[in-house]
């Protein structure tokens, strides 16, 4: 459009000029009157000129505001376009994406088997439980089957529960059975002791093995000839077992000989208050039909001659042997006890004697339970008052008993 303008201004201009030139050389009125016009065309041209150009720059500034805004409305249409454009993928990827039926790496239970959410979110494949699944987790569990037992160690039993769990139980007092997982064994494993002169070595299983016999004297299951101990009789040091009118002596160990018998119980004799010898003691009799019932041939092992009352002392050398004939062939025990082991359990500690003639006792292989199954604790050099030999009852019926104590005395 300036262009344009700018264009007519020129023409106007060259249309002035032309018109002068053209008029008569001599005719001076038209030359004054061309001049004044010329100049009033000047004036005329210029203001028109002026106009013109200012029309134009409007226009020019309009047609620049004008391209401004044409420019700029395509710009942000365009703009639109393209978020709508984006949405629009946008929602047809979210659409066409398949949805999983679980979640990546959860686990459920289904019939007892265990499933797990692959990474597609689909359930894989069932994995069979060893021994449950659990509903509440989602996954296998257990470790093991009620009711089973098996061995924690050498002599701790466990027993699995309801839950499919190991609980241990109490520890026994010899072994654990590893067959089983019971309580068992008659020994400690590793204990040694002496039937008469042969050596006997409690094995793993809990039960005495024997070795070969002694040629002279077996003391802890150990042999020795018979110038290494002051009892070559006995088989045991400390020995010169002795019972002067019911008054014993035993090597360190002296006080009154006596016997006892629970209410539903026998022994013959009735009393040894007047026996004297060297042995063998020998009694009978019958014990009830009860763990209470029972039959003991005892002697006080810290009394004075003459006194009744009975004092305490401690476990005198590395243990107690003891020779008996069990000719009824019932259970005996060999039991120590402390001040109140009469009517207290946990103030006794007893072993069974499981071979007739001599057999060897460390202090520590006293229990307080000293049966198989028993679960108690074992003697830790508590003050003892008596030693004894004990046949116990039990509820199947009445024990016929007979045995003699041929002796006893710790081994010093």
């Amino acid at each position: 459009m300036t262009r344009f303008w700018m264009l007519i201004a020129l023409l106007c201009a060259a249309c002035a000029e032309v018109t002068n030139y053209g008029a008569p050389a001599g005719d001076t009125d038209s030359a004054d009157t061309d001049t004044a016009d010329t100049g009033a065309d000047t004036d005329a041209d210029t203001d028109a000129d002026t106009d013109a150009d200012t029309d134009a720059d409007a226009d020019t500034d309009a047609d620049r505001d004008g391209d401004s805004d044409s420019a700029t409305e395509p710009l942000d249409t365009a703009s639109a376009d393209t978020d709508a454009d984006t949405d629009e993928d946008t929602g047809s990827e979210t659409e066409t994406e398949p949805a999983g039926v679980c979640t990546p790496s959860d686990t459920r239970c289904v019939s007892g088997s265990q499933q797990t959410c692959s990474p597609l979110g689909e359930w894989g494949e069932d994995v069979v439980c060893d021994y449950f699944c659990d509903g509440v987790a989602g996954e296998c569990g257990g470790e093991c089957e009620p009711d089973d037992r098996e061995c924690e160690d050498w002599n701790t039993p466990r027993k699995c529960s309801a839950a499919f769990l190991w609980e241990t139980q109490t520890d026994c007092t010899w072994v654990c059975n590893s067959a089983t997982g019971l309580c068992g064994g008659e020994c400690i494993p590793g204990d040694k002791s002496c039937n008469d002169r042969v050596p006997l070595t409690c094995g793993t299983n809990g039960y005495w093995e024997s070795g070969t016999a002694c040629a002279d004297l077996c003391e802890l299951g150990i042999c020795y000839d018979d110038t290494d101990t002051n009892d070559t009789d006995t088989g045991g040091g400390g020995g010169d077992f002795s019972v002067t009118a019911g008054y014993t002596t035993s090597g360190s160990w002296h006080g009154y000989i006596w016997l006892s018998f629970s209410a539903g119980s026998s022994m013959e004799p009735s009393s040894l208050e007047t026996y004297t010898g060297t042995g063998p003691i020998c009694v009978s009799g019958e014990v009830g039909a009860s763990y209470d019932d029972t039959a003991i041939l005892g002697f006080n092992i810290n009394q004075e001659s003459g006194e009744t009352a009975v004092g305490t002392t401690g476990p005198a050398g590395t243990g107690v042997y003891v020779d008996v004939t069990n000719t009824g062939g019932s259970t005996l025990r060999v039991q120590v006890q402390g001040p109140t082991g009469a009517s207290n359990p946990d103030d006794r500690w007893c072993n069974p004697i499981t071979i007739d003639g001599g057999q060897s006792f460390t202090w520590a292989s006293f229990n307080t339970e000293c049966w198989v199954g028993g679960n108690g604790a074992a003697y830790d050099s508590e003050p003892l008052t008596a030693v004894m030999i004990q046949v116990p009852g039990t509820p199947d019926g009445t024990t016929a008993y007979s045995f003699c104590l041929n002796d006893i005395h710790p081994i010093e």
